[in-house]
C-alpha cells in the first residue's frame, strides 16, 4: 500500500465512522459499492479521482483534505491511581476526578474481534479507560495495547482506532474535554 493511498484510507475510514456509516451506507449515498468503499479504505490505489472526489463532495471537505498528511496523537498510557478508589483486598471499588471545564463522558462497546474509531479535533484531549477485556489502541504512528482499568490519555487532532481482537466484549468509557 502506498503512502499517499494509506493517507486517503485513514481519513476516508475517520469520516465514515465519524458519521456513524457503514460501507455500504456510504456506498449508497455518493453512488458507490461497499467492494469499492472497502478498497478505497484498504488503500488500494484502483479506484478514480472521481470516486475520491464524490467522498470530499459527501463529507463536504475540500477534495485536498483528503491527501494531507493526518495530524499525529500523542498517546500516553498509564494507569491513573489518583482516580481510583480501590477496597481494602485491592479490587477497584471506584474511579473519581474533578474536572474544571465540561466534560462528554460515553460508554463505548467493541464487540468481540471488531474495530471501532475515535476522532480527535481542535486540540481535543479524551481520557480512554478501559472498564471490561482488553484492546489496542493505533493512532498513525503509534500501537498500544490498553488492559482493564488502565486509562489512556490522547491529546490533539487525528483520530484513534480502537480494535478488540479477543473473544469478549470490551466496554471503554470515554471522557472528552
Amino acid at each position: 500500500m502506498n503512502t499517499l493511498y494509506r493517507k486517503i484510507a485513514w481519513k476516508v475510514i475517520n469520516l465514515r465512522q465519524s458519521e456513524e456509516l457503514t460501507q455500504v451506507e456510504l456506498g449508497a449515498k455518493i453512488g458507490l459499492s461497499k467492494f469499492q468503499v472497502s478498497r478505497i479504505e484498504r488503500g488500494f490505489g484502483d479506484t478514480t479521482l472521481d470516486n475520491i472526489q464524490k467522498i470530499a463532495d459527501y463529507f463536504e471537505i475540500p477534495l485536498h483534505e483528503l491527501f494531507k498528511e493526518e495530524q499525529k496523537v500523542p498517546l500516553a498510557v498509564h494507569l491513573r491511581e489518583d482516580w481510583i478508589e480501590k477496597t481494602k483486598s485491592g479490587a477497584v471499588r471506584s474511579f473519581s476526578k474533578k474536572f474544571h471545564e465540561t466534560v462528554k463522558i460515553k460508554i463505548l462497546s467493541i464487540p468481540p474481534k471488531s474495530i471501532k474509531r475515535l476522532r480527535l479535533e481542535n486540540d481535543q484531549t479524551k481520557e480512554l479507560m478501559l472498564l471490561k477485556g482488553k484492546i489496542t489502541v493505533q493512532s498513525p504512528d503509534d500501537y498500544l495495547p490498553l488492559n482493564q482499568y488502565q486509562i489512556l490519555s490522547a491529546k490533539g487532532d487525528g483520530g484513534l482506532r480502537l480494535t478488540n481482537a479477543y473473544e469478549i466484549e470490551a466496554i471503554l468509557m470515554v471522557i472528552s474535554y
